[in-house]
């Protein structure tokens, strides 16, 4: 269980970061614009951005100022750190404009549309999943449920089934394949980006 809430707080966090990543992308190209360089364009986005995105780019400007890492492995840290698709396609983008050269601002304003793009396209997704999803729990829960309700209406009998020893078995057999089947539901309505 403790593992499950980590990783279910772990994956909000990701989530947010990933909502305001493109907000990020378009600061950093307003101060490139304005005639700021790459490194110092880093610093107003790290205080411009909310938390948690911020706290990582404060992260990569104390790399960069404070321990005196280089640019570019600086943000393969970020990339390793803030492990999602969206800041993959960030970094790649960064290090491939810093390495190449050309239109900073407009390479990663078109990058940030391509991340706003993806997000809508994955919060369509998980609209359109969402019943799946909810059949999956509903199924799930039904066994248990029903116990439930069959202790309340007829205790002594329902006592009894699930003392035996059959009925412990059927009991277990019912919850493993209540276990497969909504498994194997969140599998079908599971969409990878």
């Amino acid at each position: 269980v403790p593992d499950k809430i980590i990783g279910l707080l772990h994956n909000m966090r990701i989530e947010k970061m990933n909502r305001q990543l493109a907000d990020a992308m378009n600061i950093l190209a307003m101060s490139l614009r304005s005639g700021k360089t790459f490194e110092s364009s880093l610093p107003v986005v790290a205080k411009e951005i909310p938390t948690p995105l911020s706290e990582e780019f404060d992260r990569l400007v104390q790399e960069i100022n404070v321990a005196g890492v280089p640019l570019k492995q600086a943000m393969q840290r970020l990339a390793k750190r803030v492990d999602f698709k969206d800041m993959q396609i960030f970094v790649s983008t960064v290090l491939i404009v810093l390495t190449v050269g050309g239109q900073q601002a407009d390479i990663l304003d078109r990058s940030s549309e391509l991340i706003r793009e993806r997000f809508q396209i994955k919060m369509k997704c998980k609209a359109l999943t969402a019943e799946g999803r909810f059949t999956a729990i509903a199924i799930s829960l039904a066994p248990p449920v029903i116990l439930l309700v069959n202790l309340v209406i007829n205790y002594d009998m329902t006592f009894a089934f699930i003392t035996h020893p059959i009925g412990i078995l059927v009991l277990v057999a019912i919850g493993i394949s209540d276990y497969i089947g909504y498994r194997i539901l969140m599998r079908i309505v599971k969409s990878e980006f």
